[in-house]
């Protein structure tokens, strides 16, 4: 539904979902809890990097080529759609003399 559907934030409602979308004020933010083509965080969480989030501290994030791997397992039409822009961010992060940004 494009403008969300309330629910509380319990156990009740978490159990048992593997994706939650929540609407911020910024747009859409899915959260996925085992990212498909993982085996979770401690799978993730090994090639990831702690980047800080305006005035929050840090926090980790999954490596791009995750993203990617999630992306293209989960096969949500909006995923596959990113997939292109995302594999031409990555060969370009991964070509000699470009630094990624922290």
């Amino acid at each position: 539904m494009p403008e969300g559907n309330p629910a509380p934030l319990d156990v009740e409602t978490l159990a048992g979902r593997s994706v939650l979308t929540l609407i911020t004020h910024r747009g859409p933010l899915d959260v996925s809890f085992v990212p498909e083509g993982t085996s979770g965080y401690a799978d993730l969480v090994t090639r990831g990097a702690r980047r800080p989030i305006a005035g929050h501290g840090e926090v980790p994030v999954a490596d791009l080529a995750d993203v990617i791997t999630s992306k293209a397992a989960a096969g949500r039409p909006k995923d596959i759609r990113q997939l292109p822009t995302l594999r031409r961010i990555l060969a370009r992060l991964r070509s000699p003399g470009t630094e990624p940004s922290p």
